[in-house]
């Protein structure tokens, strides 16, 4: 199991985390004492029988493939707290998007415009890399190169 923070690192309010791989979704439904949905639920994560933090989690499609499990903790310091009781190996948010991109989940193209979109410097740069994160610009590529290909 791989462990990213995906929102900033340091003090915050809140923060979002990414459990993904095999044993993400048990650990996490053991460590909330129910089973997991696709919607957001409340509640607190236990580990070793005391309470690390209060959190919204769901299931979500990730960006490896993989089962993942996203939370929504307090960040700062309890960020930190729920990421150790996970456990697993923590990578940072380019990792888990170059699982993706071993996995077959996401094309290099997407994983790219995924790792440079919390950089974006303008309301249209975000705009542009969301749309080619999402696909856009795989699928105008690979349009492009069909015609070539069937000409061979």
């Amino acid at each position: 199991m791989r462990v990213a923070l995906l929102s900033p690192a340091g003090r915050g309010a809140l923060a979002v985390i990414h459990a993904a791989g095999e044993g993400a979704r048990a650990r996490v439904e053991a460590m909330l004492g129910r089973p997991l949905e696709d919607r957001p639920r409340a509640g607190t994560l236990r580990a070793e029988g005391r309470a690390v933090d209060e959190v919204m989690v769901r299931l979500v499609p990730g960006f490896t493939g993989e089962e993942t499990v996203e939370i929504t903790s307090h960040g700062g310091a309890s960020a930190d707290a729920v990421m150790a009781a996970l456990g697993g190996t923590r990578v940072s948010p380019e990792e888990l998007l170059e699982r993706g991109v071993e996995t077959g989940a996401l094309d290099r193209l997407r994983a790219e415009a995924w790792v440079l979109l919390p950089r974006a410097a303008t309301e249209l740069a975000a705009l542009v890399l969301r749309d080619q994160a999402e696909g856009a610009l795989s699928r105008a590529v690979e349009a492009m190169a069909s015609p070539l290909d069937a000409a061979r």
